[in-house]
């Protein structure tokens, strides 16, 4: 009687471990990372200097019980973002990230705030490369410190 009644109540208490676990990092183990739950707002849009492959600065909303999280997802260039036919390379828990080309493949920049939980040397025959943007270093003028104000802006904190 009492092993049936342990091996019960052990069942139930692993049931409810698993659904704890899968409710909150499930998501990042489905095909896209993402259960279709959330909210998308695409920040920017940027396509390779070759053409072939668009690279979408994504910021994800889950509701309020979470924070923002960024991810940069490339797709086929021309082609809407769709979390299907989508190739994340790149997650952190931030609400900003910039994106832009060079001749060396893709250039994702991000807050030294931010955690990354992805970070992909390539995607789609690409090669990504980060680097974390502190406000002291962003040199004037440049794309860095537009993104830094328009981080200000939006934060209302003070990046300099």
């Amino acid at each position: 009687m009492w092993k049936w009644a342990a091996g019960l109540l052990g069942g139930v208490v692993l049931a409810f471990a698993a659904w704890g676990f899968w409710s909150t990092y499930g998501a990042f183990f489905l095909p896209g990372g993402l259960t279709g739950e959330c909210g998308y707002d695409v920040l920017e849009r940027v396509t390779s200097p070759d053409g072939r492959v668009d690279a979408h600065v994504v910021r994800v909303n889950c509701g309020a019980t979470t924070a923002y999280s960024i991810k940069i997802v490339l797709t086929q260039a021309g082609h809407a973002f769709d979390e299907k036919g989508a190739v994340t390379v790149a997650g952190f828990d931030w609400n900003e990230a910039k994106a832009s080309w060079d001749h060396d493949g893709l250039l994702i920049m991000i807050d030294d705030r931010a955690k990354p939980f992805r970070e992909e040397p390539e995607g789609l025959g690409v090669s990504v490369r980060y680097r974390t943007i502190h406000a002291a270093e962003a040199p004037k003028d440049s794309a860095e410190e537009a993104w830094l104000r328009r981080q200000e802006a939006k934060q209302g904190v003070d990046l300099h």
